[in-house]
């Protein structure tokens, strides 16, 4: 994935950031969890190229019914 790996994030972090970076975007996101707006942009960006975005998109939703 480039210089964005998905090891620098927990994978509830990764599902949290695709489950709302369209509807709060990478300011408030990165505000959110402590990160730069650039690197959240840069981390959906890989993760729509390698197709994991949907992913964990759908994740959170499971995460949080299990009360993660």
């Amino acid at each position: 994935m480039g210089r964005y790996r998905t090891e620098e994030y927990t994978t509830k972090e990764l599902a949290y950031i695709c489950k709302f970076y369209e509807y709060d975007g990478p300011s408030r996101l990165g505000m959110a969890l402590n990160r730069s707006s650039k690197s959240l942009s840069e981390i959906v960006r890989a993760l729509k190229k390698s197709g994991e975005y949907e992913f964990y998109k759908k994740l959170w939703d499971r995460l949080c019914e299990k009360g993660a």
